[in-house]
């Protein structure tokens, strides 16, 4: 099992080339976030004007 920090989610779901790394570690493994990753990325897409499709994406 692996838990995700705040960045490398958001890495992830940006597609940015620095997610790469953190992929390979966490391949084959349980990834986890906690409550305060999951609210920091809402704040962001509140904060960032997301529109419904792309929060719509954050949420599944």
């Amino acid at each position: 099992m692996i838990v995700l920090d705040t960045s490398v989610v958001s890495y992830i779901f940006k597609k940015d080339s620095r997610a790469l790394f953190y992929l390979q570690q966490a391949h084959g493994r349980r990834a986890l976030i906690s409550f305060q990753t999951l609210e920091e990325l809402w704040h962001g897409a509140y904060f960032g004007g997301w529109g419904h499709k792309r929060k719509h994406e954050l949420a599944n």
